[in-house]
């Protein structure tokens, strides 16, 4: 399997993109998060909370490709350097590019035998925006 690891910048972008498209942001949680959430009393997020929501996803994402990345050319010797904030600023992705990423960082997270680099709830997630995503190809002019 080829791994590619996307760059920093590609993941600040999908990160910026996510919290700057008003349909992408609406869509961000899961069914399950916002039940969790409203039983906790802490639906709807604020502005902020949602955007460290996105930027929490975002990096996990890198990290696990970064991983993913590194496991297949040096094995054991990985180290990943946290991001902060500003990191995950980036430019915004047209709605196409955004989906070419998000299915290319899809393909990355996995190895040749199935295994993930990534959570359950991350990978659920990244999935729920893809198909949104397409969804979107399928009912939109403009995308």
């Amino acid at each position: 399997m080829s791994i590619l690891r996307l760059t920093l910048q590609e993941f600040a972008s999908i990160a910026s993109t996510v919290k700057h498209t008003p349909a992408l942001r609406d869509t961000f949680l899961l069914p399950e998060e916002i039940g969790f959430l409203t039983k906790l009393k802490a639906y709807p997020p604020t502005p902020e909370e949602l955007d460290n929501k996105i930027n929490c996803w975002t990096e996990r994402l890198y990290i696990a490709n970064y991983v993913a990345n590194d496991y297949a050319e040096n094995g054991d010797n990985i180290l990943v350097k946290r991001l902060t904030s500003a990191n995950l600023e980036g430019p915004l992705l047209h709605l196409q590019e955004l989906h070419k990423t998000l299915t290319s960082l899809r393909y990355n997270l996995y190895t040749n035998s199935g295994a993930s680099f990534a959570s359950e709830t991350d990978r659920n997630k990244l999935n729920y925006l893809i198909s949104f995503l397409e969804k979107l190809k399928t009912t939109a002019d403009t995308f």
